[in-house]
């Protein structure tokens, strides 16, 4: 999308690091001005931000809290601070708590979740939708392949990230014509904190149609792809090399 994205301006949620720190690289390299939102990662998302910026790209680091309420809004006011516009938002950013099974939980711990891995992108979309100049916008969504596939593990996430599913397919009609709204659904591609990619592959690749995991690049890709397919709106690319074919 470099010749649509040389003056656009795209917000990227948790940015400094892993599958954002890939996103951001990617679309810097297309063209893209960034707002590179973290919430306490100001080291990472500094020097990323640095190294764009040294590679002759636009990088403004903005930081907020996510798991709050209200801090969607905030985010929005101060990126608008480094930009006349925010053209693109990647929402990103995501809780994935280890021990989240039904009823494991505290009712803090889901109000934290439900706030970063649904009601803040949700808020982030509206303030895109609400911005006068825009003609022309575009949302993508980081899901999850796993949503295919019914599981009793990680019962809040995937409900969050279920309702952002849901969201995805209701609001490319809610917003259409002047905004499109996709995701993107990573299937076996990092593994979790404290693991390494040994561990990923061991536990993935034997039911993994590919016979292989992805990669931070592969994601980064399709979110480049979906912002630069100008007819492309209410869909879900599946990046899980064939994992959660029905």
């Amino acid at each position: 999308m470099k010749r649509d994205s040389e003056h656009a301006t795209v917000l990227v949620t948790g940015g400094a690091a892993r599958l954002g720190a890939a996103i951001v690289r990617r679309l810097a390299s297309d063209g893209w001005q960034i707002l590179l939102h973290y919430g306490r990662s100001e080291t990472p998302a500094q020097a990323l931000a640095d190294e764009i910026r040294a590679q002759g790209g636009r990088c403004h680091p903005v930081q907020a809290h996510l798991t709050e309420a209200g801090e969607a809004e905030r985010l929005f006011e101060t990126a608008l601070r480094h930009c006349n516009r925010v053209d693109a938002l990647i929402n990103n950013a995501a809780m994935f708590p280890e021990e989240d099974r039904f009823g494991r939980l505290s009712t803090d711990e889901q109000a934290r979740l439900m706030q970063l891995n649904l009601y803040s992108p949700l808020a982030l979309i509206q303030a895109l939708a609400e911005q006068p100049s825009l003609d022309s916008g575009s949302v993508v969504n980081l899901l999850d392949a796993r949503l295919y596939r019914p599981g009793t593990d990680h019962f809040h996430y995937r409900l969050a990230k279920g309702g952002l599913l849901q969201a995805t397919r209701n609001l490319a009609l809610e917003l259409a014509p002047r905004i499109r709204v996709n995701g993107v659904a990573p299937g076996a591609i990092l593994p979790p904190p404290g693991k390494d990619s040994a561990w990923l592959a061991a536990q993935k690749t034997g039911c993994i149609p590919l016979q292989r995991t992805g990669s931070a690049g592969d994601i980064a890709q399709a979110v480049a792809f979906l912002l630069a397919a100008p007819f492309v709106t209410g869909q879900v690319l599946a990046v899980d090399g064939g994992e959660f074919l029905a």
